[in-house]
C-alpha cells in the first residue's frame, strides 16, 4: 500500500514538472519567435554582419558605430539643370549632402536616372576641392577607389547598378563638411503620338528581392538593392529643384508638366521652366511639348562631325494611314492580361491598374479571345486557356477583376511563361497579344528578358507601366523583347488617354520588316503614332536615305535626301549609347558564355572610347593629397530614401531595413529570464514535495 501512496506522490510530482515545462516552453517558443524576427531576412535588420555591410553598395549607406549598429546620416538636396537643344537634352543633376557628425565619413548612396541616360561625365565637389572622374574598367576603378580610400584620400566612385539605377560610393567626407557629388549624361527627347518630352525619374523605388527556402536572398548579389526607407513617423526632407531650357527647334504649342506644377518664361526661342516651387524626390518628373503645326508625316536627319567621323540620328514617323487593315478585315485576337498585384502595387497603383484593366476588358469585340492572370508570390488565372467573349465570361472577369488586392512579393517570371504557353489548338488562328500590366519593381530582370525573348512564340508583348516611380527600363526592354510597345501611367486620371493610345497600338497593324538602305540599322517594329529615333555611324553621310517596311496593306517606301538635315552636338554620345544598349541585349539573353565574354569586351571598349559608364565601366575620382590620417577612424553614413508617391508601403509586404529589433531582444530576454526563474522555484517545491 506504501508503494502504491509513493507511487502515487511520484505522479503528483511529474504532473507538475509538466506543468512547468509546459509553461516555460510556452515563454521559450514566445521569445524564441520575438528573437528570430530580429534576424528575419525579410526585415533587413539594421544590424549588419562584416560581410553585408562589405557588400553594401545601394545607396542607402551605413555609418556603423563601434558596437557594430547601423546609423543613418541626413542628405540635403537635388539640383537638376536641363538644356534640351532640339532633340538632344544635355542634363547637370547636383546632389548635396551635409556630414552632420565630428569625424570622416565614406558614403555610399543609390540615385536613380533614366534608362537611356549616357553618364559621361562626373564631378566631386567638397569645399573648394573639384574632384573630375575617369573611366576606367569597372574592377580597376574599384581598386583605385580603395587604395584611396584607404590612404585617406577624397575620392568618389560612380557605378551602374542597371541602366537606370546607379551607386556613387564617396569616401574620405570631412567632419562637418559639405559634399556635392556633379553628374552629367545625355539622352534623346522621345516622340510618340505628336508629342514631344522627357522623363526624370526621382526615386528610386524598392524592388521586390526572391528569397530561398532558408530565407535568404536567392541572388547574393541583390543585397546592393536592399533600401533604407523613411519612417512613416519621422519623414525625412528631400527636396529636389528642377531648372530647364528649352529649344524646342519649331514653334512650340503647349507645355506641360504632368505630375508637378511649373512656371514657364520665354525669350526669343527659349522657354525657361522651372518648378513652381521645391518639390520631394517621390514621383517622376516628365515634361512635354507639342508643335504648333504638326506633321503627320516627319523625317529629319540630324547629323555631326566629330573625331573625322561621321554621326547620325534619323527620326522617323510614318504616316497614321498605313496603320490600317485592309477594308472589311478585322483580325481574331486572343489578348492575355497579366496583372501584378504585388506589395509595391497597394495603393494608388492598383486602383490604376485594375481600372486600366477593366477599360482593355470592355474593349475585347465578339471575335476575341481572353484570359487574366494575377500574380504576386503565385499566380492565378481566369481560365485555364484563353476563352471566347461572351457576357457570362465577360461577367466572371469583372467578379475577378473585383477581388483582386495588393500584397505579397513579386514572382513575375512563372505568369509570364504560363501567358506565352497557355494555348491551345485554336490560338494559332487569333492574333495573339499580351498586356503586363505592373510597376516592374523586381530584381530579376535578366530571367524575364531571356524568357520573353527565346520563348514568345508568334506572341507579341505590350507593358503598361503603373505609378510614380516604375522600373522603366525593365519595362520598355521587355516590350522590346517581346516585339510589343511601352505605356506608362502616373496617376489615375491618366488612366483613360493612356490606355486609348495603347488601344489603336494594339488594334492597329504595326510596321514591320523596316529596312533603311545607306545606313546599317537595326529596327524594330514600329505602331501606330510612333516615332523612332536611329542613331548610325559611318565614314560619310549617303547622299539619299531609302526607308523601306512591309504594313498591312502591301509595301512602304520613303526617301530623304541628305542635304535636309540638321547640325547637332552630342550624336555620337547618343551613337555610343545606342550601340552599348544593342549589345547590352544580346548579353543579356544569351546562353553562350563565350559569346557573353565576346560582349562584355566591346561593351567595356566603348564605354572607354566615349568616357561612358556601362556594366563593365565605372567613373572614378581621386584627390592626389591625402586629408585624413590613417589613424583617424573612417565611418560610412546611411541616405534614406522618400517613399513613391501613392504608395501604401506600410501596408505591404515589402522589404525594409527599419524594424523594432532592439525592443524585441529585450522582451525576448525578459522572457527567458521569467522563464528560468519560474523553472528554479518549481524544481525547489518539487523537492520539498519529494
Amino acid at each position: 500500500m506504501k508503494t502504491n501512496l509513493d507511487n502515487i506522490r511520484i505522479s503528483k510530482k511529474d504532473i507538475q514538472l509538466k506543468k512547468s515545462s509546459v509553461f516555460k516552453l510556452s515563454l521559450l517558443l514566445v521569445a524564441i519567435v520575438l528573437i528570430f524576427n530580429i534576424f528575419n531576412i525579410k526585415a533587413y535588420a539594421t544590424i549588419l554582419s562584416d560581410e553585408q555591410y562589405a557588400a553594401i553598395k545601394s545607396g542607402e549607406v551605413f555609418y556603423k558605430t563601434r558596437d557594430g549598429v547601423a546609423k543613418k546620416a541626413i542628405g540635403l538636396n537635388t539640383k537638376v539643370s536641363m538644356q534640351i537643344t532640339s532633340i538632344v537634352n544635355r542634363v547637370r543633376v547636383e546632389q548635396t549632402f551635409k556630414n552632420p557628425d565630428d569625424y570622416w565619413t565614406e558614403g555610399i548612396y543609390l540615385f536613380p536616372l533614366p534608362d537611356d541616360a549616357a553618364v559621361d561625365h562626373m564631378d566631386m565637389k567638397i569645399g573648394d576641392t573639384i574632384i573630375t572622374g575617369e573611366i576606367k574598367k569597372k574592377e580597376e576603378a574599384k581598386k583605385v577607389y580603395e587604395t584611396a580610400k584607404a590612404e585617406g584620400k577624397k575620392t568618389t566612385l560612380i557605378e551602374q547598378q542597371r541602366p537606370n539605377l546607379f551607386t556613387a560610393n564617396v569616401a574620405n567626407i570631412p567632419p562637418k563638411g559639405e559634399i556635392t557629388v556633379i553628374i552629367e549624361y545625355q539622352q534623346k527627347v522621345q516622340l510618340d503620338s505628336n508629342n514631344f518630352s522627357i522623363t526624370f525619374p526621382m526615386v528610386a523605388a524598392q524592388r521586390y528581392l526572391p528569397l530561398d527556402e532558408n530565407n535568404k536572398l536567392q541572388n547574393k548579389s541583390d543585397i546592393n538593392l536592399i533600401q533604407t526607407v523613411e519612417d512613416k513617423n519621422n519623414p525625412v526632407d528631400r527636396p529636389i529643384d528642377f531648372s530647364i531650357n528649352l529649344n524646342a527647334g519649331f514653334e512650340v504649342d503647349k507645355i506641360d508638366s504632368a505630375y508637378h506644377e511649373i512656371d514657364i518664361d520665354k525669350k526669343d526661342d527659349n522657354y525657361f521652366i522651372k518648378l513652381l516651387e521645391t518639390t520631394q524626390a517621390n514621383k517622376e518628373f516628365n515634361l512635354s511639348w507639342k508643335a504648333k503645326k504638326t506633321q503627320e508625316v516627319q523625317m529629319k536627319l540630324y547629323t555631326q562631325k566629330a573625331a573625322n567621323r561621321e554621326f547620325g540620328l534619323l527620326m522617323l514617323t510614318p504616316e497614321s494611314d498605313i496603320y490600317k487593315y485592309k477594308e472589311d478585315y478585322k483580325p481574331k485576337r486572343e489578348l492575355i492580361f497579366v496583372i501584378d498585384s504585388s506589395g509595391s502595387m497597394s495603393g494608388t497603383s492598383i486602383i490604376q491598374a485594375k481600372k486600366a484593366l477593366g477599360l482593355a476588358i470592355s474593349r475585347l469585340g465578339d471575335n476575341d479571345r481572353f484570359n487574366i492572370i494575377d500574380y504576386d508570390n503565385n499566380f492565378q488565372y481566369l481560365f485555364p486557356t484563353a476563352k471566347n467573349v461572351t457576357k457570362s465570361t465577360l461577367q466572371e472577369a469583372g467578379r475577378f477583376i473585383s477581388n483582386i488586392k495588393a500584397d505579397g512579393g513579386t514572382q513575375a517570371l512563372e505568369p509570364i511563361k504560363f501567358a506565352l504557353n497557355s494555348k491551345n489548338e485554336n490560338s494559332k488562328e487569333y492574333l495573339r497579344q499580351i498586356i503586363f500590366i505592373t510597376d516592374g519593381l523586381i530584381s530579376n530582370e535578366e530571367a524575364i528578358f531571356k524568357e520573353v525573348k527565346n520563348d514568345n512564340g508568334d506572341s507579341k508583348l505590350f507593358t503598361v507601366s503603373i505609378g510614380s516611380a516604375p522600373n522603366t527600363f525593365f519595362m520598355k526592354k521587355v516590350a522590346t523583347f517581346g516585339k510589343g510597345t511601352f505605356t506608362h501611367i502616373g496617376k489615375e486620371s491618366e488612366v483613360s488617354e493612356k490606355m486609348d493610345i495603347l488601344f489603336k497600338k494594339i488594334e492597329n497593324p504595326s510596321l514591320t520588316n523596316i529596312k533603311i538602305d545607306g545606313v546599317d540599322l537595326k529596327v524594330s517594329d514600329l505602331y501606330f503614332g510612333e516615332s523612332v529615333f536611329y542613331s548610325f555611324e559611318a565614314k560619310s553621310i549617303p547622299e539619299t536615305i531609302k526607308i523601306s517596311a512591309q504594313t498591312a496593306n502591301g509595301k512602304y517606301e520613303k526617301t530623304i535626301k541628305s542635304d535636309i538635315q540638321e547640325k547637332n552636338s552630342g550624336l555620337d554620345i547618343l551613337w555610343a549609347r545606342n550601340s552599348i544598349e544593342e549589345l547590352t541585349n544580346l548579353y543579356y539573353t544569351t546562353y553562350d558564355p563565350n559569346k557573353k565574354e565576346q560582349l562584355k569586351e566591346l561593351i567595356t571598349n566603348i564605354g572607354l572610347t566615349h568616357h561612358i559608364v556601362t556594366n563593365f565601366t565605372s567613373l572614378v575620382a581621386v584627390d592626389k593629397t591625402p586629408v585624413r590620417e590613417k589613424e583617424l577612424i573612417l565611418k560610412t553614413k546611411n541616405v534614406e530614401t522618400k517613399i513613391p508617391d501613392g504608395w501604401k508601403l506600410y501596408d505591404a509586404q515589402v522589404p525594409q531595413t527599419a524594424t523594432n529589433s532592439m525592443l524585441y531582444l529585450i522582451i525576448g530576454l525578459i522572457l527567458i529570464l521569467i522563464s528560468l526563474i519560474y523553472l528554479k522555484i518549481i524544481g525547489l517545491k518539487n523537492e520539498k514535495i519529494i
